[in-house]
């Protein structure tokens, strides 16, 4: 299940059903909004309409944006029993493959539309060696550094009880990933090597790196600490403490420590 765009930018969700060789477009909607909500009960309407049981169907396949992960596990999963999430690693592969790709097809859109101002800049920026290995080097470095942010996206959207310990002690190993960066001057060993083949500068391209850090530093700092949720648990309220108790299922003993 995926969300494209057709030609007036409008966000529409395309639904086909294939059953041996034959496949058929069900149903065309279109979304104001696009999230895990508007998703979800796009898919729910569908089989609600083909009467089809909600315990039939047993892969959902999507991309692998935030939204959609967030669709199958607050959404999709307590209705569907035997469902399994498959996220596509399309965008991730398309970060991999041979960069030499990106050349071939934007200068084929170019030759199909010569006026095109952006395409022009885009087609010269990747026929220069320089510009093309810095975007592979930037590329490669967002693939490898990235993940932590994701994994760290995941654990909040999954995560079903407010169980401070845990989300403090994943806010925790954020805060050290980033400070570790931000001031570092080792990075992966296959990033060095791959500055070294395009022929930069290891410690301008390393300060570049520890910019990006610097600037989720300062977001996160900016945002986390002031972040309302956490204000309530600096001096909490004896109606807060027993409300979180009996949400948490937490004993007498351990929210009297607490």
């Amino acid at each position: 299940m995926d969300e494209t765009t057709d030609d007036y930018s409008r966000s529409v969700v395309n639904t086909i059903f294939c059953y041996r060789n034959e496949i058929k477009l069900v149903s065309v909607d279109f979304l104001e909004r696009v999230n895990n909500t508007t998703i979800g009960q796009v898919l729910m309407t569908t089989l609600t309409h083909f009467n089809i049981p909600f315990n039939l169907p047993r892969l959902f396949l999507s991309d692998s944006a935030a939204y959609m992960k967030k669709c199958y596990h607050e959404i999709l999963s307590p209705l569907m029993p035997n469902l399994i999430h498959a996220p596509c690693c399309a965008h991730i592969l398309n970060l991999i493959r041979p960069y030499y790709l990106l050349a071939i097809f934007f200068k084929a859109e170019l030759d199909n539309d010569k006026k095109h101002n952006t395409l022009t800049i885009i087609n010269s920026c990747l026929q220069n060696e320089q510009e093309l290995g810095l975007i592979i080097i930037y590329l490669n470095f967002i693939s490898f550094y990235a993940s932590e942010f994701i994994q760290c996206l995941d654990f909040f959207q999954k995560i079903k009880k407010p169980v401070i310990p845990f989300a403090e002690l994943r806010l925790q190993q954020l805060t050290a990933y980033i400070e570790t960066y931000r001031n570092s001057n080792n990075f992966s060993p296959s990033l060095e090597n791959l500055i070294i083949q395009h022929q930069f500068n290891i410690h301008e391209i390393y300060s570049v790196f520890r910019m990006a850090f610097e600037v989720a530093y300062n977001k996160f700092t900016a945002h986390i600490p002031n972040h309302p949720a956490l204000k309530e648990f600096e001096n909490p309220s004896d109606e807060l403490l027993r409300e979180w108790k009996i949400y948490c299922g937490l004993n007498n003993e351990l929210i009297s420590e607490v």
